[in-house]
């Protein structure tokens, strides 16, 4: 009986693909709370209510020392398979956030310029995030630290499932 199989695959996060629509910061942070939270409840539901149905059949057969040595081995498998899931998230999000790297960055003449041919390629995107003109300037309109502060919320909130 392979209870993990069912929630191995299952990671805490849920990233947008190519050609899905542009979310603003708020709606990406809070669809990965949303993930989180689910892929949490999950685990504690279902993953820990099949472990303690195992339990109850397997500690009737055993004696005190070998019911010792059960505990101990679940507790270090169960640790490494939510350690593993962790892991697997981050690893995801690491990948997804390096899609975005570039070795040369365009400038905006040159993205312009690239928009406005049909046979072009269209910049790779996931997130909208709109500006404002402010004393002659155009700013931001959530600061770069702020997007940066949420994104790197994401990580924590993962870590923290532990």
């Amino acid at each position: 009986m392979n209870i993990w199989a069912e929630h191995e695959k299952e990671l805490f996060i849920r990233l947008p693909v190519k050609g899905d629509d542009l979310v603003t910061l708020g709606k990406f942070s809070d669809d990965q709370e949303l993930n989180i939270n689910s892929v949490r409840t999950k685990l504690v539901d279902k993953w820990k209510d099949d472990i303690i149905k195992i339990y109850r059949e397997e500690l009737q057969s055993l004696t005190k020392r070998q019911r010792l040595i059960f505990f101990r081995s679940n507790a270090t498998l169960m640790s490494n398979q939510i350690r593993q899931l962790i892991y697997d998230s981050l690893n995801t999000y690491c990948n997804f956030i390096k899609r975005f790297q570039l070795e040369k960055y365009k400038t905006p003449t040159e993205i312009i310029l690239q928009d406005r041919n049909i046979h072009g390629t269209i910049e790779d995107a996931f997130m909208v995030v709109s500006l404002n003109a402010k004393n002659g300037t155009v700013v931001f309109q959530i600061g770069l630290e702020k997007i940066k502060s949420n994104m790197l919320k994401i990580v924590t909130d993962i870590i923290n499932t532990s």
